[in-house]
């Protein structure tokens, strides 16, 4: 009793191979980060979840799986839709790298409720990401918003540090709010 999530812990749902598809996909979008001279792009947090839903899927792990799932669903999409809509353009690799995950993240979490510290262990890798890519990538690449505000933004950040509370904010509304979505999403009844 007292416990915050189900007595059984979730499994990994859908074929191992599935996990294979998702790590397929980040190593050509590797390959095609690197052919353009920005490999270091890959630390996108969205990439780092996707490297979760594949090895995740791969080795029957639901915690990475789930974590992988709720980033890209709950941030990774929007945020993605948002950059489209500011640079007006969507190449096919680009869409394929977010699109894919989701696929597969969805397929090995689907009606399976995930625990609760799903979303705060989510969040907290959201905040670890920021200091790692602000101390290892090109500013001028920007990753993970990690060097200076979205330009529309710009004017309300005085400092790196109110930046990056508005991102792991903003992060946290996404996140616990798909999450709440997330288990109100009607679940087949179980035989049994």
């Amino acid at each position: 009793m007292g416990r915050l999530s189900s007595p059984r812990s979730p499994s990994v749902r859908g074929p191992r191979w599935l996990g294979l598809v998702a790590l397929a996909m980040w190593a050509l979008y590797l390959c095609y980060k690197a052919r353009l001279g920005i490999a270091g792009e890959m630390l996108w947090a969205c990439h780092i979840a996707t490297l979760g839903i594949g090895f995740g899927a791969l080795l029957r792990r639901y915690a990475p799986v789930a974590m992988g799932f709720l980033f890209h669903a709950g941030v990774g999409v929007l945020t993605n839709v948002l950059d489209v809509i500011a640079n007006q353009a969507l190449p096919p690799m680009t869409a394929a790298s977010h699109v894919v995950p989701v696929v597969v993240g969805y397929l090995a979490v689907r009606g399976t409720v995930w625990p609760r510290w799903i979303p705060l262990a989510t969040l907290g890798l959201c905040a670890a990401v920021l200091p790692v890519t602000y101390l290892t990538t090109d500013p001028a690449l920007n990753i993970n918003v990690a060097h200076t505000p979205w330009p529309p933004l710009a004017p309300w950040f005085s400092s790196v540090w109110t930046l990056w509370l508005f991102n792991v904010a903003v992060g946290a509304v996404l996140l616990f709010g798909f999450d709440a979505l997330w288990r109100r999403w009607p679940r087949p009844a179980r035989s049994g």
